[in-house]
């Protein structure tokens, strides 16, 4: 019985521990999603007005739409989901090389699902934003905002 009792204590603590230290890692997703969600609104925003309003092509209105996201995203980005302190236009040339990347990959994946596929405009702008989403994350944490800079030389 007192050995049970051991075991179960040894497990509550373990979890509740686990539980301390993925609870921020959590909340910090959540608001990236937040964040992203906001982002992405503008960035649909943009992209429907400029096919449906302006007559636009839906690959050029997509690109615009998405640079119309970035200063809305970089802002929330550093001041909800990283909290971050840092010299603000270093961080955001950073996040500007992360968004390059992230931009490029965007339009590639819409527009193949847009040319290829043939999936609505807003179908695709959807799905080519989720697949850039896990990295863009990792690269903003590390990268963008990322509290310890990377050492030059590092191995």
């Amino acid at each position: 019985m007192r050995r049970r009792a051991m075991i179960e204590f040894s497990c509550t603590k373990v979890v509740s521990e686990s539980a301390d230290v993925l609870a921020p890692a959590i909340h910090r997703v959540m608001r990236y999603g937040l964040a992203g969600a906001t982002a992405l609104t503008a960035h649909l925003v943009v992209l429907s007005a400029l096919v449906e309003l302006a007559g636009w092509q839906e690959t050029v209105s997509s690109g615009a739409g998405f640079l119309c996201a970035v200063p809305i995203n970089f802002w929330l980005q550093r001041t909800f989901v990283f909290r971050s302190q840092g010299a603000c236009l270093l961080q955001f040339g950073r996040y500007a090389l992360v968004t390059a990347t992230t931009l490029a990959l965007n339009i590639a994946a819409f527009a193949a699902l847009v040319e290829w596929l043939r999936l609505h405009y807003v179908t695709a702008q959807v799905i080519s934003t989720g697949a850039a989403l896990a990295a863009n994350f990792v690269l903003n944490q590390h990268v963008a905002f990322a509290t310890k800079p990377i050492a030059r030389g590092a191995r």
